[in-house]
């Protein structure tokens, strides 16, 4: 059964409605709040025949962007419910926020759908890190197989993957040698991604872990939303990490905290000019996004000691321009910088 109207504005701490001879249907185990707030929001209590009665489930509403841009939140019943019941929905300020929690725009009932069986085969391939390298200095990435994971709660596993956590940074305005227009706007905004091989149709699942940082956003992650959402199996967050369920390779990015979604990029202000349209705040109140790169296996990788093949060492110098010997150079693991040394030879 679905609720729905225009919606019911600033509700607070301990306020409640209540609908009389409730009709639940045959079977109900799925509750759907769609709701929206710019702060912290807050828990919504559902509970049935009597105010006082236990939950039958709590739904958290948290960070949305506006008190206008409405998202879903879902919750399992403790047990299924059918027929008629009076219904109570009761709202908590479970975040401190003791003002208006959130917005309230319509409610549905429903049941869920079985969940697909879950391969038992297929591989996955995460690559080591790069010597020499530094990882994000804002976020971690974990990846496992669903039917390996050593616990069914993805939470408490503790058997997961390492894959390396790239990162990328957009040249600050009056950093050196800084030649980019739009540095003014979002100089200091990053990408972090990984990337690892899986098979076609074995469900993986991406944990993303944000890092405290005093220069960017830190503590917990609040809201993510996949893009786009129709490459993922699932964009779940739990006690403040992302966990990103896909089935089939894919690239896909993470928004967090709605970085992205809820505000207009890269100009704090599309139609203004000069200082009144940039970003203040620095890398806090930048974007630092998150990327997944779920790539199938590559099936004709070179060897390294394969026929034609020239091994370029980090730091090393590439073939002659006369070596005829190669076809392909396999850049070892490590960090190659495309330059020349002081005899105007290249290396890589």
């Amino acid at each position: 059964m679905v609720v729905e109207g225009a919606g019911i504005t600033h509700l607070n701490n301990n306020s409640w409605i209540r609908y009389d001879n409730f009709d639940f249907g045959n079977m109900t185990d799925l509750i759907t709040i769609n709701a929206a707030t710019p702060n912290k929001g807050g828990m919504i209590e559902v509970r049935i025949d009597s105010f006082n009665s236990e939950p039958i489930a709590l739904v958290d509403v948290t960070y949305t962007g506006s008190w206008t841009h409405f998202r879903p939140f879902t919750a399992v019943l403790n047990s299924p419910i059918s027929h008629v019941h009076t219904l109570y929905l009761k709202f908590i300020d479970s975040n401190g926020v003791a003002d208006s929690l959130f917005n309230m725009k319509s409610f549905a009932f429903g049941a869920r759908t079985p969940p697909a069986a879950v391969a038992s085969t297929g591989n996955l391939s995460v690559y080591p890190a790069v010597p020499g390298l530094a990882t994000s200095p804002y976020y971690t990435f974990s990846v496992q197989k669903v039917f390996a994971l050593n616990n069914p709660d993805k939470a408490l596993a503790n058997n997961w993957l390492s894959p390396f956590a790239w990162f990328t940074e957009c040249v600050e305005n009056g950093s050196p040698n800084n030649t980019a227009y739009y540095s003014s706007y979002i100089g200091g905004w990053s990408q972090t991604y990984c990337n690892f091989e899986m098979d076609r149709d074995t469900p993986i699942v991406v944990k993303i872990t944000r890092l405290n940082n005093a220069l960017a956003p830190s503590g917990p992650i609040f809201m993510a939303n996949a893009h786009p959402a129709q490459r993922v199996d699932s964009c779940e967050l739990i006690n403040g990490d992302v966990y990103v369920t896909m089935s089939k390779p894919a690239q896909v990015t993470i928004d967090i905290d709605g970085q992205m979604d809820t505000r207009d990029l890269p100009r704090a202000k599309p139609d203004g000019w000069d200082g009144d349209s940039t970003f203040s705040g620095g890398k806090r109140n930048g974007c630092h996004a998150v990327s997944i790169f779920a790539n199938p296996f590559i099936t004709d990788k070179p060897a390294v000691n394969g026929p034609g093949v020239f091994a370029v060492e980090p730091g090393g110098p590439s073939p002659a321009a006369s070596d005829t010997t190669w076809t392909t150079l396999y850049f070892k693991p490590g960090i190659h910088t495309l330059s020349v040394d002081a005899s105007g030879n290249p290396r890589l």
